[in-house]
């Protein structure tokens, strides 16, 4: 995407905006799934919006 839509260098603005919705919805799933299902631990993890110089290494920043 970043090649495609970003220019090559750094993030696709567009495409970051149209996926906000789904990653919210996402962590609120992951939340109700939690609630309802005692034996099972799931977790979300939003390396996107993290300021941890750990997340953007992953990411290949």
């Amino acid at each position: 995407m970043i090649a495609s839509h970003g220019g090559g260098l750094g993030c696709a603005a567009e495409v970051n905006k149209a996926v906000e919705p789904f990653n919210k919805n996402l962590k609120d799933l992951v939340s109700e799934f939690n609630t309802n299902f005692n034996d099972a631990k799931i977790t979300y993890v939003d390396i996107f919006t993290s300021q941890t110089p750990l997340a953007y290494a992953a990411l290949g920043k």
